[in-house]
């Protein structure tokens, strides 16, 4: 089925060039549009990945230096201090970021 965008471009195209031919019709049109869903979702993922990553990345170094003596500090001091919650933030998205293929992709290599 050709959408009405579709047909008017295989319209005007028939008027300019009387050669023009279409290719082999929509299975040719199906297997662009899977190679282009196919791209865009690979470079959605690819910038979800790198804003997750920078992000955690940001929070681990902050919670860094508000915990900053950490080797001086016991472990009760050290979840009560000021910067607990955004390292520990930053690690998760720091792995949820590691992770993201493998919720959103279909188990290829990104």
């Amino acid at each position: 089925m050709l959408t009405s965008i579709q047909g008017c471009f295989l319209s005007t195209a028939s008027q300019i060039d009387p050669l023009y031919k279409p290719r082999t019709g929509l299975s040719h049109q199906f297997n662009m549009s899977q190679k282009i869903d196919s791209e865009s979702q690979t470079q959605s993922i690819q910038w979800t990945k790198k804003i997750l990553l920078g992000i955690g990345s940001v929070f681990v170094v902050i919670g860094i230096t508000r915990q900053w003596p950490i080797l001086e500090k016991t472990y009760m001091e050290f979840i009560e201090g000021k910067g607990y919650l955004s390292l520990m933030l930053g690690l998760i998205m720091i792995v949820l970021g590691f992770s993201v293929p493998l919720f959103l992709g279909d188990g290829e290599d990104y």
